[in-house]
């Protein structure tokens, strides 16, 4: 994730802490739209579990689509 340029809280467990401040909500909704469920905690971050290879995979490309500002689903993201 930190090579993609997002920004992570190092774990041993086996989820990752996405620390999105204000973005939390608005990114935990793309990710729902691509059929990927995040743990949400508002105005604070997301909480991702990690999961079998193509769940991971769906979780980066949604991930990066929204650091990208596009939406592939939709066009760019307002």
């Amino acid at each position: 994730m930190t090579r993609r340029g997002h920004p992570v809280t190092p774990s041993q467990a086996n989820f990752v802490w996405l620390p999105l401040g204000e973005e939390a909500a608005d990114f935990a909704d793309f990710c729902a739209r691509h059929g990927v469920l995040v743990r949400t905690f508002p105005g604070d971050g997301v909480r991702v579990t990690v999961g079998l290879p193509e769940e991971n995979d769906a979780f980066l490309s949604a991930a990066d689509s929204y650091r990208a500002g596009t939406d592939p689903t939709r066009g760019p993201i307002a």
